[in-house]
């Protein structure tokens, strides 16, 4: 099929419905690249032959996770060992196989690692790969599978800890004498030094809306907080006597001695799962003692509502609390 048949093909693809369009690209040279795999079409003996080779376009960046970054030496190692690996099973001709081996070498070296390290871990897993290549399939996957077991049974159990420098004696430790498997968090990651404010708030949230008699109506939307407290000061503003509104029927039963402001409205959290959503309406309103009506929560969790009682007043204070310091700034 050449380029014209191609996109006479393809054209016709998208007429037969027009919200599915698809696309298509043609070889260069003899040549297409498909994620990081080359193909190339020799003809020798008028016999045509596709050669396959590790690719990396030019937009890609020339480097991998830095050698001083504050992460696991493991971490560092199998970066040099996968890649080295994805060009062994990727490249074919073992000339290009090299060329490719050292463009992996010029990137790690950009990346701080040491030329005597890159030198031991290639080779390393080119011999690896010598091994397991010479092995039958079979009997790969029946070793692959015993050593999973036995590295199964070998550990009683497992533990996460933060990794700092140094981390990997500790590792060595556990693992070998009390027969914990450790592995390594990394908390600290570049998103937590973004200012959190700038994000996108969601729309699906759990609210409060305080009276002038002290009490509260605790209340879960999904369309946002603002068209939220539109419906409900729609709904007070009618004031009508058979009102399925709870603030309605709240200030009626006052005598209108009382009145919610939806002005003073804040969010407590933010949730965009439904049952959750509405799980926590129902412990925000408890815990508030709120006029709104609200899902039963089971009595066996009684107990754990109360001792966290304090805990979940603070949390709604607290956001009581930056909703006034942001309505002051925005004053």
């Amino acid at each position: 099929m050449n380029k014209t048949q191609l996109d006479k093909y393809v054209n016709d693809l998208n007429k037969i419905r027009g919200t599915i369009k698809f696309t298509s690209e043609f070889e260069q040279n003899d040549q297409i690249n498909y994620l990081d795999t080359m193909l190339t079409k020799t003809i020798i003996n008028k016999e045509t032959i596709l050669k396959i080779r590790w690719f990396r376009k030019d937009t890609a960046a020339d480097r991998l996770l830095n050698y001083e970054s504050s992460h696991g030496k493991s971490i560092k190692n199998n970066i040099v060992k996968n890649m080295t690996t994805r060009i062994l099973e990727t490249t074919q001709d073992n000339i290009d196989q090299q060329e490719d081996l050292n463009k992996l070498r010029n990137m790690l070296l950009k990346s701080n690692y040491p030329l005597k390290e890159i030198e031991k871990l290639i080779k390393q897993t080119c011999q690896e790969f010598k091994s397991n290549k010479n092995k039958s399939n079979d009997k790969n996957d029946d070793t692959a599978g015993q050593i999973k077991d036995k590295n199964n049974d070998e550990f009683i159990c497992s533990l996460t800890l933060p990794y700092v420098p140094g981390m990997e004696a500790l590792k060595r430790r556990l693992e070998k004498k009390l027969k914990i498997k450790l592995f390594f968090s990394y908390p600290y990651k570049l998103q937590s030094q973004f200012n959190q404010s700038l994000k996108v708030p969601s729309k699906s949230v759990i609210y409060q809306i305080p009276c002038s008699c002290k009490e509260t109506y605790v209340g879960q939307t999904k369309v946002g907080i603002d068209n939220r407290m539109k419906q409900h000061s729609k709904a007070i503003n009618n004031n009508e006597n058979n009102s399925n509104s709870e603030m309605v029927k709240h200030f009626q039963e006052k005598k209108f001695q009382c009145l919610f402001d939806t002005n003073d409205a804040f969010i407590i959290e933010e949730e965009k799962d439904y049952w959750k959503r509405r799980t926590k309406e129902a412990i925000y309103s408890i815990i508030s003692e709120s006029v709104n009506t609200h899902d039963e929560i089971n009595a066996a969790w009684t107990p754990i509502l109360h001792k966290a009682k304090h805990l979940i007043q603070r949390k709604i204070e607290s956001a009581r609390e930056n909703y006034n310091k942001y309505k002051r700034t925005k004053t």
